[in-house]
């Protein structure tokens, strides 16, 4: 090879070289020109991401019948519901728990000591409001459940099975026992009677030393005192005036008179709690029967059709608490206008708490999922019309 022909072969490699980086160059900038497209439409491409997000987790017909569904299921929960959990009377709920078994005040007055029949067959001590007035306790029918710490779904599992067991009464505040004894009113009636004053120390004693040293006597009236404290507490919760929330009345009396006022008392707090977990039950039935029939190839992405199946659940509660507030409503102003207390208090008891709590937490957590779907689509999407063909997105 000469001279010449070296060249030649020289400048053909460096024309080569040349529209290499000239071919680089312009990738380079068409790339930034795309950039710079795709910056200046970010808008209009975002927003029809979002639109196309809309349309892909609207209901369909098949969705909306399941949605009529869900709300006739949910509203048919609160006709049950509050029809089982009407209310009634103390001798009412009473006999329902303990199989209308009467009790007659039969205490021998050994005091901290009674025996094992009168345990059984005496009323529990701290129902007792006779002979509160020699002590100023201030106890009534209304709001004994209140002062007297037997009546604590919870510390009267302590409490009232000590009291049933000495055939004492503890009181609140101040947490002062006084001993209960067979008494006679003025009609000459026998029953219970708060006599004399009792020391709570020595309530909690005799009721240790009758599991520790009394044998199988002792144990059999502490274990028939405990049984006999749940069941008491058990016909008390679906009375009129139920019991009030555990431990409130320990730490004021005041303030757990003052939520029984407003209806916060256990009986409701049960009713509410029943409220949530059949609404939430319900719930979940919907969504998983919904979600039996997602197709891909219909229906595209899970999580879009997850939206969906959660709109559904979301639009079913809000419909029907609605509805329970609107009846409610109603039905409350129709006993305000006649004057009907009990119309209004029992109006008012069917309202549904449960289900309304659970309704709030569905749509605070749904539009939660549902912008954190939303982001992911249309990330995803972004990302698509920049790795893609803009052109053909835009237009």
């Amino acid at each position: 090879m000469n001279r010449f022909d070296k060249l030649r072969e020289s400048s053909k490699k460096s024309f080569e070289e040349y529209n290499n980086e000239a071919d680089k160059l312009k990738v380079l900038s068409d790339d930034a020109k795309r950039v710079a497209k795709i910056s200046k439409n970010a808008g209009t491409i975002i927003r029809d991401l979002d639109d196309e997000f809309t349309n892909a987790t609207k209901l369909t017909k098949f969705d909306v019948e399941i949605l009529f569904v869900a709300v006739a299921m949910q509203c048919t929960r609160q006709l049950i519901l509050n029809a089982l959990n009407k209310r009634t009377d103390d001798k009412t709920a009473a006999k329902k728990v303990k199989g209308g078994i009467k009790e007659k005040s039969l205490r021998q007055h050994r005091f901290y000591q009674p025996s094992l029949q009168e345990i059984i067959s005496s009323p529990v001590p701290f129902d007792t409001v006779f002979g509160a007035k020699k002590f100023d306790l201030g106890l009534s029918g209304l709001n004994h459940r209140i002062k007297t710490l037997g009546h604590d779904p919870l510390l009267g599992l302590i409490f009232g099975t000590a009291n049933i067991a000495t055939s004492t009464i503890t009181i609140n505040p101040g947490f002062e026992s006084y001993h209960v004894i067979t008494g006679q009113n003025q009609l000459n009636r026998s029953l219970d009677k708060i006599a004399y004053r009792a020391n709570t120390y020595k309530v909690f004693e005799y009721t240790k030393n009758a599991i520790l040293f009394e044998g199988k006597e002792g144990k059999e009236k502490i274990a028939y005192s405990l049984v006999k404290e749940v069941v008491h507490l058990a016909s008390d919760v679906q009375s009129t005036s139920s019991l009030p929330l555990p431990g409130i009345s320990a730490l004021s009396v005041e303030t757990a008179q003052s939520l029984a006022t407003w209806g916060l008392d256990l009986g409701n707090a049960i009713k509410f709690g029943e409220q949530a977990v059949f609404c939430e039950l319900i719930n979940s039935l919907v969504g998983y029967y919904h979600m039996l029939f997602y197709d891909r190839s219909i229906d595209g992405s899970k999580k879009l059709y997850m939206v969906r199946t959660r709109k559904i659940i979301r639009y079913s509660n809000i419909i029907s608490s609605l509805s329970n507030v609107i009846c409610v409503a109603f039905s409350t102003l129709a006993g305000i206008e006649t004057i009907n207390k009990r119309a209004i208090t029992k109006s008012l008891g069917n309202l549904d708490v449960g289900g309304f709590l659970i309704t709030v937490y569905r749509i605070l957590n749904d539009r939660k999922f549902k912008n954190e779907i939303k982001k992911e689509f249309i990330k995803e999407g972004f990302k698509d019309v920049v790795m893609g063909d803009l052109d053909s997105i835009l237009l």
